[in-house]
């Protein structure tokens, strides 16, 4: 059986397609980001009961915000730490609600 951690070659697609463009012409592909960010949301749920999250993974969710926050898309980098932030709390995006404050 795989684990959700194991290196994840769509993963790995999906940040040359936005992060290694970036890297090799400077150019930010923001619909790539965004398909980045929508595989690492589904992705985010079949981590939720894991008590690691890959090094691949982390590496790449820092990568997207630090060239994100570089070219001035600060809310879109911001989403990356955000998603980093709930997986290292065990939650998935889909638990997350836009302006509903989370009790602990």
């Amino acid at each position: 059986m795989d684990s959700p951690n194991d290196y994840d070659l769509e993963l790995e697609f999906l940040s040359h397609a936005s992060i290694g463009r970036w890297r090799g012409r400077e150019l930010i592909e923001i619909k790539a980001f965004c398909d980045l960010r929508d595989y690492l949301r589904e992705k985010s749920e079949s981590l939720k009961e894991t008590s690691t999250i890959s090094k691949q993974m982390v590496d790449i969710m820092l990568q997207a915000s630090e060239v994100l926050a570089q070219s001035e898309h600060h809310d879109l980098a911001d989403e990356f730490i955000q998603l980093l932030s709930m997986m290292a709390k065990n939650q998935s995006y889909a638990e997350r609600h836009s302006g509903v404050p989370r009790i602990f």
